[in-house]
């Protein structure tokens, strides 16, 4: 059976953009046979959003941020399962954010592996990939397998 990694996009982010965590999720991510992986529509704004905040303060140069964005552009519809954003997924987000300390976007990203946890099973035994400490500690509370590619 594949491992499945749910990424937000904290963790998404250092599949492209060496920073630390880099090295364990390429080599989590090395085997595309070995694992699947999801995101929420919404780290793809996110995404982008982080990459060229890098390109304005200089750390990563034009060019490379529009190679990075082509590629998970393409790599999102290739090698993804990019679930949407809907009426239910907004209810769970909004009842996280009740019962943790969430911020809007953070309780969508959690949202999103949940539902999947419930609803797919092959995503039963998924593995929610944050180095955003709160959200991870969310995750964990939630009784999903949480990884902090920083530290774990």
């Amino acid at each position: 059976m594949k491992n499945c990694y749910f990424f937000d996009t904290s963790a998404l982010v250092k599949l492209y953009v060496e920073e630390p965590g880099s090295a364990r999720l390429l080599e989590l991510t090395e085997d595309p046979e070995t694992y699947d992986a999801a995101v929420v529509e919404i780290a793809r704004l996110e995404f982008r959003s982080a990459v060229r905040r890098r390109e304005r303060e200089g750390t990563v140069a034009s060019v490379v941020v529009d190679e990075i964005l082509t590629q998970l552009d393409s790599d999102l519809q290739a090698h993804f399962l990019v679930q949407p954003i809907s009426s239910s997924l907004l209810a769970s987000g909004v009842a996280l954010i009740d019962r943790h300390h969430l911020r809007a976007y953070d309780a969508l990203q959690l949202a999103g592996c949940l539902s999947l946890t419930r609803s797919v099973p092959d995503w039963k035994r998924a593995q929610f990939i944050t180095s955003d400490k709160s959200l991870l500690q969310a995750a964990r509370d939630e009784g999903l397998m949480a990884i902090d590619p920083t530290t774990d």
